[in-house]
């Protein structure tokens, strides 16, 4: 049976930072060149199994990170504050499933939970970011409805912003 947990980062931060860690092998970047630890002003959406995280969904208000939109890179591709005020945009930085449960309904559920949880939290928009060339990722934000916004670059990388 699966459950869907909602924690501060102070909880269990070995466990983001183990799936930040595998986040960055997914997407091809060294672990000690990815800022694989917990952002005190995210939300974060565990799906277990037997009380054993297997996924991951890590979300922040834009008026928990930033001052403005101006201080946001994803800011650089659009006009942000044309979709909603930053008390009403949450970006979403971590999304992932343990491998063994990739495809299942946990997914699913971790994502289903991330909507209503962002939604009932006061989220009116998601926007998330994946390097340009993540064409898996893309293809989710595709799948997903998410409409691309444009790209941005960040300390040589080109991202694209859905």
């Amino acid at each position: 049976m699966y459950s869907i947990r909602i924690s501060p980062a102070e909880e269990h931060p070995e466990v983001v930072v183990r799936f930040r860690q595998e986040i960055c092998r997914v997407i091809g970047i060294a672990a000690s060149d990815c800022n694989t630890q917990p952002l005190n002003c995210a939300t974060y959406l565990f799906v277990e199994r037997d009380r054993d995280p297997v996924g991951m969904v890590e979300l922040f208000f834009y008026d928990q990170r930033f001052a403005t939109y101006a201080d946001a890179m994803y800011a650089r591709t659009a006009d942000l504050s044309a979709l909603a005020p930053m008390h009403e945009l949450a970006h979403v930085r971590s999304v992932i499933v343990d491998p063994p449960y990739r495809g299942t309904r946990a997914f699913l559920f971790l994502t289903a939970a991330m909507i209503l949880g962002a939604r009932r939290m006061g989220a009116r928009y998601l926007t998330a970011a994946t390097g340009v060339g993540n064409h898996e990722i893309l293809a989710l934000h595709r799948n997903a409805g998410m409409t691309s916004l444009g790209r941005f670059d960040d300390d040589g990388s080109s991202f694209a912003l859905s």
